[in-house]
């Protein structure tokens, strides 16, 4: 008799819990898409992806977008343009940009050490080398820019005896190395397993060179947190458990990444990768901290580098309050399900694997400051251009009792509309 009623509270608890969370979700399922700006999709692509992948944004009853864009400093003159409500990228691009009184706000960081890397040519003899040659990068105050500097500074050569040359992203500086374009470069640490191959070698690691240096920050602005607090809030929650659920599922966020990078199966990159994201002590916490004395570190580097004039109060820049927010939310579904699973193992039931996620059906992707919008569901190999139109439907299980459709259109152009894609099943 106790058991029964022991296992009663446990599914009443559960189902308070889960209906408390799901009818706040649906009473929100209105509002405004919440764009996010990532950095071109690579060999960490479903860590990017999984709060829309894994149904977590869904659940929130938040149209979660993807933009892409080539590097952070593009993606943040889309936030303060009003085209995106965050992105996730340095932190020196945010602080040199609140340095000169730009309202944007650090609201996490999940990637606790900067994985971008010095690489060079088989001829590259020491950092004395690059005196006259050319040093591939993305742009200036990009986290590679940032990144050779400083290896250039602690090795005792002029950055002003240097070429620097912005190369696009990240296969392109490879290329620009492999072409004989460029003597080095700063590109993630993935390129490592298959440089080896190519004659491209590992010159220094970033977190040796700046050992400090966040790999990635969440951006918004403080304008528009006043005006979105509760889709911010909603946000953050669908991130951290989206993080989370890729740490704890290896094989499914390597399929994902795979399938929307269009690596092949034989690449070692995407596995590489998802090491350096599982190393406790410098890759992903879903927990999001933001360590202020690494902020502090990284603007001191800014000064001694001439990025800023002067310091500031750094503290300026964050906003702890929607993490907190966030956190406990994430804490509450968690209770909610350990209940849920608790007494379904009492009954001898066993829940059935995967997650709940949002199938997406496009025809092209629309663009957000001249970048193509990525839909996570359907990859590199939907690319259109900005005269296409958008045409999107979510369905699958949405958080709502009934599942709506979304439709979304922009069309500036008379061009014949392609027929809808299925979307791969998540």
């Amino acid at each position: 008799m106790a058991s029964t009623s022991r296992l009663q509270l446990m599914w009443v608890s559960a189902a308070v819990i889960a209906g408390l969370l799901g009818a706040a979700a649906c009473a929100h399922a209105q509002g405004q898409p919440w764009r996010h700006g990532i950095i071109e999709p690579k060999s960490d692509a479903g860590f990017q992806v999984m709060a829309v992948r894994g149904g977590f944004a869904a659940k929130q009853g938040l149209k979660l977008e993807l933009p892409y864009f080539q590097n952070d400093v593009i993606a943040l003159r889309a936030l303060l343009a009003g085209e995106l409500e965050s992105y996730e990228g340095g932190a020196a691009t945010a602080i040199i940009a609140a340095a000169r009184n730009a309202d944007v706000k650090i609201i996490g960081c999940h990637w606790q050490t900067v994985v971008h890397s010095v690489f060079a040519r088989a001829e590259f003899k020491g950092p004395q080398d690059l005196k006259g040659a050319t040093m591939a990068i993305s742009a200036p105050n990009a986290t590679p820019d940032m990144i050779g500097r400083a290896y250039l500074a602690q090795n005792n050569v002029p950055a002003s005896e240097v070429k620097f040359a912005s190369l696009g992203n990240d296969p392109e500086r490879y290329k620009a190395l492999l072409g004989g374009i460029a003597l080095a470069t700063v590109i993630s640490i993935e390129f490592l397993p298959i440089g080896k191959n190519d004659g491209i070698k590992l010159v220094a690691r970033g977190s040796d060179v700046m050992p400090k240096y966040l790999r990635l920050c969440t951006v918004t602005t403080g304008k528009l947190l006043d005006a979105r607090r509760e889709d911010a809030i909603r946000f953050l929650t669908a991130q951290m458990q989206g993080y989370s659920y890729a740490l704890a599922n290896r094989d499914e966020e390597l399929r994902i990444t795979r399938e929307i990078a269009g690596i092949k199966a034989a690449d070692p990159r995407p596995e590489f990768m998802f090491a350096e994201a599982a190393r406790a002590d410098t890759g992903i916490d879903p927990k999001m901290p933001i360590a202020m004395d690494k902020l502090e570190w990284l603007q001191e580097q800014l000064v001694k580098a001439g990025n800023l004039s002067q310091p500031f109060d750094v503290s300026r820049v964050i906003n702890g309050d929607i993490r907190a927010q966030a956190r406990a939310r994430r804490a509450t579904a968690v209770i909610a399900a350990f209940v849920s699973l608790s007494a379904s193992a009492e009954l001898g039931l066993h829940p059935r694997p995967g997650v709940a996620g949002t199938a997406l059906h496009s025809t092209a992707h629309s663009r957000v400051n001249g970048n193509p919008v990525y839909h996570p569901h359907l990859g590199p190999r939907f690319r259109g251009d900005e005269r296409r139109g958008i045409f999107l439907q979510a369905r699958g299980h949405a958080p709502c009792p009934r599942p709506r459709t979304i439709s979304l259109e922009r069309r500036s152009s008379s061009r014949a509309r392609p027929a809808a894609l299925a979307a791969p099943r998540g």
